[in-house]
């Protein structure tokens, strides 16, 4: 074991925190006077607690550092062990203890836990710090100290050393203990002394008092029979009425149960009245909904019946209409084709007649045309002049032609573009038609196909629908059951607050919220939630453990230190933990018998929690009755309890009585635990059901989406054959007036051709006639020609009269024909289409199927909406009738629950009445009893003597026996027990006086034998002492001799006691060892000179035999370190040379020095070197090398730095601070050297007794 580490902050010269690392072997410490090297060591002493142990404030205040800046309000320091060697009954290699203090405080630290000064002191004591050998540490001043002591001190010392003081102490407290026994001793003997007087007057007392005493006893036998008479009938009464007590007890024992019962029947019928009148609310809520559901039902089912009824009716009415077309139809049908074959017929006639009075025309046009050039020709010559006027007149009338014709000819080309683009749109139109048509057919198709599958999504929607609600109904009627457990849930935790203190209560609840927000793991919870147990042990293990209970189980102490830390800091509550890391089973053996059994063994709990329940139940047994508890306690020294609840330590306390089953804890959490555990289950069926309830929705949603696609589908069908049927007709009608127009630009074209015939001949005609002679006349062919023409033109009128008789008539019969046609018989096939168009059939068919599915489902959700509503209805009916019979039967028990009270205030006035005269009774009786008591010891013959006298002749005899008595009143009535009381007295001290002496003298005994076991101490500490410096004093002095010598008494003229023998030892008895001599001298010789004194030696030398002493007196009680404060400041070089070594050699052997100097030879063989700087008022360490340390013993400084010091050879920057110190400590010097001259002056004057005594001290020798 040695010093690792010293660690100081704020303590003394040392502010800021400082770290010093020590060797195991030699450390030396350098610095500067005034630097703070024995700061350093007081910090180790002031932890180790040899010093500073009991300090005042202001004591206190000295320690902490003052200097420049903020004031230091606290300051610690710390020692690191290395205890590798276990020396330190601590269970770790580093140890770390810590002392701090601060103007209010001082503390103790071990590995940073708090201890007490007493546990450090006996720490310290088992690994070897002894208390009586403070040398451990070698102060500055101590060498001189130790060179100038007396011989008286010096035996002192070695007294000290041996641990006298132990066996000193108790002997002056059996001294003390012998001054007591005789101070009691002649209290004693006075108290004899007037005992015997005191007999000696009762004596002559006694015949008078045994006449006195004759007459007492009879009148004490008298008092005695009356009272016993009285008190007999007192008891008689007593008895009576406490009979009458206890059957009213009885009475009110079964009345206070049956209140109790009435109170938990009461309680449990509110509670059933409040679930009834919260059924009822539900049920309400729910007819209210199934009212709603029902009359929606109602209108969709009332919607569709109407819907049904009026798509029947469309269906009914276009049924009618179509038997009615399809009548006319098959007639009409006819009548068009027969119109239309007359048509066809009349056609052709018409068209015969229409080219015969066209040819007709056109020859009549041609005659027209050559009899008007005859004519033309025969006026040219009244017309013209000339030949040329007329060729000229005739050209342009050529040209005028030409110009016509050309015109017409591209009219006939654009009429003919027209008829052409007329033909292709009737083409067109035709195709239309079919595409149009083979469309439509393709859309009924298509519509009827799809009105199948939208009935069955009707069905899927309508079951889905059907299976939300039900659905629905579930989840409400889950979401109530789960709000009335959470009603129970709180209401059970309100109960079960009410049985613990609200603080316990405040740090459950925050427990569980702490270890869930700052996510703390290894929180079991309450032991109360961890058990499970039969309800006939709740009384038991309630009655065992109590608020133990909720004990809150964790893994290890460091999470109850983070919850209570957070408990702390939000103030909320307290609480009890129990580490499992800190629990350990512990073995017990429990009693075989049938009458007991531990009460662990009827606990179920989880096995890893076996310690906290270990812990708490372990010690714990039920018992059958408190009888074998009472038995069972005693005999195994475990806590018994009976199935009641009645309990016994054991340590021999017993608790019970009535318990309150309503207020018990374990029922509470039962209760708790088991509607958790429902509501729990509740919640995950609701779960499960608000799932299949989203899927249902999911499914309506995506049942309702496909049949709006499916009617948005149908809408677009309907719309299209709507469309497809209008551009049927509009294609018919345009296909139709295309033919018309097609007609009519043909017979234009037709018209055209006709006149361009006439202008191309009449061209002709004009352009022959050019350049003919200008002649009045025709020629006899033209001539001929005109005679020819205008009969034939006759003729052709007439013919074209006839032709155009009979084509009007054609005309007009085809005309009639198609008028019957078209405005008759074509409207009303029109009209029948148009009926059957708009009578869709198998639309209406197909709405009316639709409509009865809808009218079915609405019936069927009626129906189920019915059924539900009266089931409802019932149940509504049921729970209001449950609601009364709750009401009913609570006002049942509140009427007896007030009968009872009234019973029981009955009852407690007629207790009060007993109870009062019970008390009167009892007062008597103890009357009676004190009487009797006051008798005191009666006669033999007192209890059967006046037994079977009366009353009266009792009261008669025993006033004749107080008239004997008046007469003797003068007597002492109490000198016999006067007597008999003295006697016992004086017996009983000479006992005592007897027990004192005998306690004297084993005093005595114990004083001797404390004598022999302190001179054995110091026989033995100084024959080590001895040894051990001759060893020393020969390695530091070499050739050199050192001894100690015991000084014996001076013989005194006063007695022969302190005489000393002539020959043989003096029995301890006599004379201790160290009664026998008076101081210890020391002899030495320095090489081959004579033995000195210590008078006799110089300064240096005196310095050795101290250094040598010291290392004597530290051999004696090792330690495992030792601090030296300058014990070379005064030695010669080589005396230097030989205590380094020897505290080398040492240091090699194990121990560990920390030593501080001025000289260079410790430096040299040390192993760490620390070196010491102080600058403005604070000091800081840091480990130098041999060549630093060297350079600064040779009178030069440590390092660079501020207030560092200087070499020797430039003193102007030696510190001025270690200047002052230096010549400070050489004034001491100075003024020790004189005090020491003085002191050797006057020991000069005592030389020559001395020299007398040597040859006898000589002999004393040992």
């Amino acid at each position: 074991m040695h010093i690792k580490q010293v660690v100081v902050e704020g303590f003394k010269t040392y502010r800021e925190q400082t770290v010093v690392e020590f060797e195991p072997h030699l450390n030396c410490i350098v610095g500067a006077n005034g630097s703070g090297k024995s700061n350093l060591f007081h910090a180790i002493r002031f932890v180790l607690s040899d010093i500073f142990s009991n300090l005042r404030a202001d004591e206190r205040q000295k320690l902490l550092h003052e200097g420049a800046g903020h004031a230091v309000m606290s300051a610690y320091a710390e020692i690191v062990f290395d205890n590798s060697d276990n020396r330190l009954p601590v269970d770790r290699e580093e140890v770390r203890l810590r002392r701090s203090i601060g103007l209010k405080k001082d503390e103790y630290y071990l590995d940073k836990k708090h201890i007490t000064k007493a546990e450090v002191i006996n720490l310290l004591e088992s690994a070897g710090f002894s208390r009586t050998n403070p040398y451990y540490c070698v102060k500055q001043g101590e060498i001189m100290k130790m060179a100038t002591m007396q011989d008286e001190e010096r035996l002192d010392l070695l007294k000290e050393i041996g641990g006298t003081s132990v066996y000193e102490e108790k002997r002056r407290e059996s001294l003390k203990i012998m001054d007591d026994t005789k101070s009691r001793r002649d209290q004693i003997q006075e108290t004899v002394d007037f005992i015997e007087s005191r007999l000696a007057e009762l004596d002559e007392e006694k015949d008078e008092l045994q006449a006195y005493m004759d007459h007492d006893r009879a009148r004490r036998s008298l008092e005695y029979a009356i009272h016993e008479k009285e008190l007999s009938e007192t008891r008689a009464k007593l008895d009576d009425a406490e009979e009458k007590r206890r059957l009213h007890v009885d009475k009110a024992r079964d009345e206070d149960e049956r209140a109790h019962a009435l109170h938990d029947e009461l309680k449990q019928t509110e509670r059933e009245c409040k679930d009834r009148e919260r059924a009822v609310a539900v049920a309400k809520e729910e007819l209210l909904t199934a009212d709603i559901e029902l009359r929606v039902a109602v209108e969709k089912k009332t919607a569709a019946d109407l819907d049904v009824q009026e798509l029947g009716e469309q269906l009914a009415a276009g049924d009618e209409a179509l038997k009615l077309v399809q009548g006319d139809q098959a007639q009409l049908d006819q009548q068009v084709a027969e119109t239309r074959t007359k048509i066809d017929a009349v056609k052709p006639k018409v068209d015969a007649e229409t080219r015969r009075e066209e040819a007709a025309a056109a020859e009549i046009a041609e005659v027209n045309r050559r009899l008007q050039v005859l004519h033309q020709k025969q006026g040219r010559a009244s017309q013209f002049a000339t030949k040329q006027e007329r060729d000229k007149w005739l050209k342009a009338q050529v040209k005028d032609c030409e110009g016509t014709l050309a015109r017409k000819a591209d009219e006939i080309d654009i009429l003919k573009k027209d008829v052409d683009k007329l033909r292709k749109r009737i083409d067109t139109d035709k195709k239309d038609a079919a595409s149009i048509k083979a469309k439509l057919a393709e859309e009924e198709a298509a519509l009827q196909a799809s009105d199948g599958e939208y009935q069955t999504k009707i069905a899927a929607r309508n079951k889905a629908q059907d299976e939300r609600k039900e659905l629905q109904r579930r989840d409400a009627e889950l979401d109530s059951e789960v709000a009335s457990k959470t009603d129970e849930v709180k209401r059970r935790d309100k109960q079960l607050e009410f049985t613990m203190p609200r603080e316990l209560f405040r740090g459950l609840s925050a427990v569980q919220r702490i270890a869930k927000d700052h996510s703390i793991k290894g929180v079991h919870g309450p032991l109360i939630e961890l058990m499970e147990c039969d309800e006939r042990f709740f009384a038991a293990v309630e009655a065992s453990v109590t608020n133990q209970l909720f004990h809150v189980v964790v893994d290890n102490d460091d999470v109850a230190s983070k919850i209570i830390e957070y408990l702390n800091k939000e103030k909320a509550g307290r609480v009890t933990f129990l580490p499992l890391n800190r629990l350990q089973n512990r073995p017990r053996e429990y009693p075989d018998s049938q009458d007991v059994f531990p009460m662990l063994s009827k606990i179920r709990f989880d096995d890893k929690l076996r310690p906290a329940f270990d812990k708490l139940f372990g010690n714990v047994l039920i018992c059958r009755n408190l009888d074998v508890a009472v038995k069972y306690a005693g005999s195994t020294n475990l806590d018994c309890v009976t199935m009641e609840g009645d309990c016994v330590s054991n340590r021999g306390a017993i608790s019970g009585g009535y318990q309150d089953s309503g207020r018990s804890r374990l029922i509470n959490m039962k209760m708790l635990q088991q509607t958790q555990r429902l509501r729990a289950e509740l919640r995950k069926e609701s779960a499960e059901v608000k799932d299949k309830l989203q899927t249902a929705e999911q499914a309506v949603t995506g049942v309702l989406g496909d049949i709006q696609r499916m009617e948005s589908a149908r809408r677009h069908r309907l719309t299209a054959v709507d469309r497809l049927r209008a551009e049927g007709k509009d294609v018919a009608t345009a296909c139709a007036l295309a033919e018309e127009s097609l007609g009519v630009k043909e017979k234009t074209i037709a018209t055209i051709q006709i006149t361009v015939g006439d202008l191309e001949a009449q061209a002709a005609d004009l352009a022959a006639e050019i350049d003919t002679p200008l002649d009045a006349k025709l020629t006899s062919d033209e001539s001929k020609e005109l005679k020819e023409l205008n009969p034939r033109l006759d003729k052709l009128k007439e013919e074209r009269l006839a032709a155009a008789a009979a084509r009007l008539a054609a005309e007009a019969e085809l005309g009639e024909l198609r008028a019957v046609l078209e405005s008759n018989l074509e409207r009303r096939q029109h009209r029948i289409e148009e009926t059957t168009t708009e009578v869709d059939m198998s639309g209406l068919m197909t709405a009316l199927a639709r409509a009865e599915a809808e009218a079915a489902a609405a019936a069927a959700v009626e129906a189920e909406a019915s059924a539900r509503h009266t089931e409802i209805a019932a149940k509504v009916a049921a729970a209001t009738s449950g609601v009364r019979e709750s009401q009913g039967k609570l006002d049942q028990l509140l009427n007896e629950k007030d009968d009872n009270k009234a019973g029981l205030e009955a009852d407690e006035r007629e207790m009060e009445d007993l109870m009062s005269k019970r008390a009167t009774l009892q007062a008597k009786r103890e009357g009676l009893q004190r009487k009797i008591r006051e008798l005191g010891s009666l006669p033999s013959d007192a209890f059967e003597k006046y037994r079977g006298k009366a009353l009266k002749s009792l009261h008669s005899l025993l006033s004749k026996t107080n008239e004997q008595l008046s007469k003797l009143s003068h007597v002492n009535k109490k000198a016999l027990d006067q007597y008999q009381q003295f006697t016992e007295q004086r017996e009983a001290l000479e006992i005592r006086r007897s027990e004192l002496m005998k306690g004297h003298e084993k005093i005595k005994e114990l004083m001797s034998y404390l004598d022999q076991k302190k001179d054995e101490a110091i026989e033995r500490t100084f024959k080590q002492v001895s040894l051990n410096f001759r060893e020393v004093f020969s390695k530091l002095v070499p050739g050199g001799k050192g001894e100690l010598v015991m000084q014996r008494k001076k013989p005194t003229a006063g007695g022969a006691e302190n005489t000393p023998p002539t020959g043989g030892k003096e029995p301890h008895a006599a004379q201790g060892f160290a009664e026998k001599y008076s101081g210890v001298k020391i002899k030495v010789s320095f090489g081959a000179g004579e033995t000195m004194q210590m008078k006799q030696l110089s300064g240096g030398q005196k310095t050795v035999v101290a250094v040598g002493l010291i290392f004597s007196i530290q051999r004696c009680d090792p330690m495992p370190f030792y601090l030296f404060d300058e014990i070379d400041a005064a030695l010669d070089p080589q005396y230097r040379t030989a205590v380094a070594a020897m505290v080398r050699a040492q240091a090699d052997g194990g121990t560990q020095f920390i030593t501080t100097t001025f000289r260079p030879e410790l430096v040299k063989v040390a192993g760490c070197i620390q070196g010491v700087q102080h600058s403005h008022k604070v000091s800081n360490v840091r480990e130098v090398s041999l060549e630093e340390a060297l350079h600064f013993v040779g009178d030069a400084g440590i390092g660079s730095g501020a207030g560092a010091a200087k070499p020797a050879a430039k003193p102007a920057a030696t510190p001025k601070t270690g200047g002052a110190k230096r010549q400070h400590e050489s004034e001491e010097d100075d003024e020790e050297d004189d005090d020491e001259e003085e002191e050797e002056a006057r020991d000069d004057d005592d030389e020559e007794e001395e020299e007398e005594e040597e040859e006898e001290e000589e002999e004393e020798e040992e």
